[in-house]
């Protein structure tokens, strides 16, 4: 038997060349959910590669993936290694993000070496590797592969074949219309005019850097307290520059800049330094060769961009007088390099956390490095979760999260004001997108790849079954407006009828689900802490292979029942319509509630803005 991984058209055609179209000697595998449909349609067996296969170690395999990149801040930290910014601190999230899908590489290598133990195995190449933070999960497959190989002293043939495909993921549409093109021209000429009208001025600032749904808050509450602000941009946005236009900020962008020599050699010497401490060793494999060829070399764009960048805080920090920093991300491609710089010149830097990602998994505390800023968060359960991840429980205070104060006004209203019961249920899928998951995706193991059309597609289908000839309206609300399309798409050809909605990208979340008898949700998402503290019941459906034990310990502790089935849901769905809202809810008891919900008294934007207004008035 002679095996083979297929990932997409331009390697199939390939294959077929090189076996003339013999296939019967070939074992073929496929890692790309979104090339199955293309061997199925053609009636070729192949054996599927994917997460699931290794759900036992995705645990220790996330575990040490933060852990290593923790590990290696605090030795380039030690070694001072770089004697400005800490870069290894700026790439710690999507190196890990790297490493932990080439772990799960290593293991699919290994299993159809060392498993099967093929005659020959065929190699693709890739013809060019992707840039930082992205990857080719299928090329880096096919380098373990080849090593695998090497090792066991099994014949190997090499072939190069295209990519297809660099982005995180499927793109439904591009807009080319006439229409677009102006708004295009429009908003570079405005851009340009931003930059033209930078006015340098020693008045002290407050410098805000996100987006303004999880920043507002904070941006007026400095604004009512007199505290001065500017907006920072890292491209030009419609939205931020009218809000910085409507409250009389400043409104920044950057310039650009080249990759400098300097940055590569401390990389290649903080490297080095980790190779010395056998920092990429896993289960006594060394992934060392893998990250000096493999994703190192990926970085030097990254690098150039954070050059103009830091040109452009060099520059802020002359003409202005900045005297605090508030970011909503200072640990991914958006806001790391800015936190960094800025505290390595002194300035308080806060972060307004606005995703609790919970994880059932945890780096032992000499992986806690992260520290870029005070990151404000909402409650315990969100502390304990960033810290299982790599950051300095030391650096993350609990004050709120500042948007979900419009949600306590909103309860607040509601309860002087009970609506009637409604004759039907209304029910809110809070949804994710439906593209399929394919070896590119970054993150842990376990918990990205449910944000996929392989879990969704099959859990909204459990609920149409769920529904079926009950009293119920479903609302149907995916999380970002990309995925709206592709939605619209699905339930073209799927919906079971007219009392399936699907909202649109501008609907008020928080609207829709406090007038929901219930939510739905498929995977780990904010809208669970925002379902709970708006006492709203709330069903994950977790299909089999799916499970999850930070889930499971939520949902024992009272905020989310799990349902396994369209039968299981459907029992509780009943139970629902015929018992009301508050009757259903009034079953569980909730354990813990200041660990996972917080004060949620409404006063957490004025929390956030009094620490950043405290850390201003002592900076100037």
């Amino acid at each position: 038997m002679k095996a083979v991984v297929l990932s997409n058209q331009s390697q199939y055609r390939k294959f077929e060349q090189a076996t003339l179209g013999r296939l019967d000697a070939w074992k073929i595998y496929c890692d790309n959910e979104r090339f199955y449909g293309f061997f199925k349609a053609k009636g070729i067996a192949f054996e599927v590669l994917d997460e699931f296969s290794l759900k036992d170690l995705w645990a220790d395999i996330n575990t040490w993936g933060c852990l290593v990149t923790g590990r290696w801040v605090r030795l380039s930290q030690e070694r001072r290694i770089f004697p400005d910014v800490n870069l290894i601190s700026v790439i710690r999230l999507f190196f890990s993000y790297t490493l932990i899908p080439a772990v799960k590489n290593y293991y699919y290598a290994q299993r159809i070496v060392e498993k099967e133990r093929p005659e020959e195995v065929l190699i693709f190449i890739s013809s060019a590797k992707r840039d930082y933070p992205f990857f080719s999960g299928n090329a880096h497959l096919n380098t373990f592969l080849k090593a695998r190989c090497v090792s066991a002293g099994i014949p190997f043939q090499e072939i190069i074949a295209e990519e297809e495909g660099a982005g995180e993921h499927v793109m439904p549409f591009q807009d080319k219309s006439f229409k677009s093109r102006i708004a295009k021209w429009v908003k570079k000429a405005m851009e340009v005019f931003c930059r033209f009208c930078m006015k340098p001025g020693r008045r002290p600032l407050v410098l805000v850097h996100g987006s303004l749904r999880h920043l507002a808050p904070v941006l007026e509450g400095l604004k009512s307290r007199r505290v001065p602000a500017a907006i920072y941009d890292f491209a030009f946005h419609r939205e931020q520059f009218l809000f910085a236009a409507r409250k009389g900020m400043p409104y920044l962008l950057p310039s650009s800049g080249n990759f400098s020599k300097t940055v590569e050699n401390q990389l290649a010497a903080a490297f080095e330094a980790a190779r010395a401490e056998s920092l990429f060793v896993y289960q006594g494999y060394d992934f060392s060769d893998f990250v000096r060829d493999e994703i190192l070399p990926t970085t030097r764009t990254y690098w150039g961009r954070l050059e103009g960048e830091q040109m452009f805080y060099e520059r802020l920090l002359k003409d202005f007088f900045i005297g605090a920093v508030v970011l909503d991300e200072d640990y991914a491609l958006r806001g790391s390099f800015l936190a960094a710089f800025m505290r390595k010149k002194g300035v308080p830097i806060f972060c307004v956390s606005h995703a609790n990602l919970a994880v059932s998994f945890a780096v032992p505390a000499e992986g806690m490095t992260f520290n870029h800023s005070t990151t404000l968060v909402h409650s315990d359960f969100e502390k304990d979760m960033y810290a299982a991840r790599g950051w300095n429980p030391e650096g993350i205070q609990v004050t709120g999260t500042p948007r979900y104060d419009r949600l306590i006004r909103m309860l607040e209203e509601k309860s002087g004001n009970p609506p009637p019961k409604n004759e039907r249920l209304q029910l809110l899928f809070c949804a994710t997108g439906l593209w399929l998951h394919s070896p590119d995706q970054q993150g842990y193991l376990g918990n990205h790849n449910i944000c996929f059309g392989g879990i969704q597609i099959p859990v909204i289908r459990a609920i149409f079954q769920a529904i079926e000839g009950l009293p119920v309206d479903l609302i149907i609300k995916p999380h970002s407006y990309e995925s709206i399309p592709l939605w619209k798409s699905f339930l073209e050809k799927e919906s079971p009828g007219k009392h399936v909605t699907l909202a649109k990208h501008s609907d008020d979340f928080f609207k829709i689900l406090l007038e929901s008898d219930a939510m739905l949700v498929a995977y780990w998402s904010t809208a669970m802490i925002e379902s709970a503290i708006g006492k709203v019941p709330t069903f994950f459906v977790a299909l089999p292979p799916f499970q999850s034990d930070i889930l499971n310990r939520y949902a024992q502790d009272g905020y989310c029942k799990v349902v396994s089935s369209a039968e299981s849901l459907r029992s509780e769905l009943t139970w629902l319509a015929r018992e009301g809202r508050d009757q259903y809810q009034s079953r569980f008891s909730r354990r813990n509630p200041g660990y996972y919900l917080g004060l949620n008294d409404g006063k957490a934007s004025d929390r956030a803005v009094r620490f950043v207004e405290k850390a201003f008035e002592v900076s100037v």
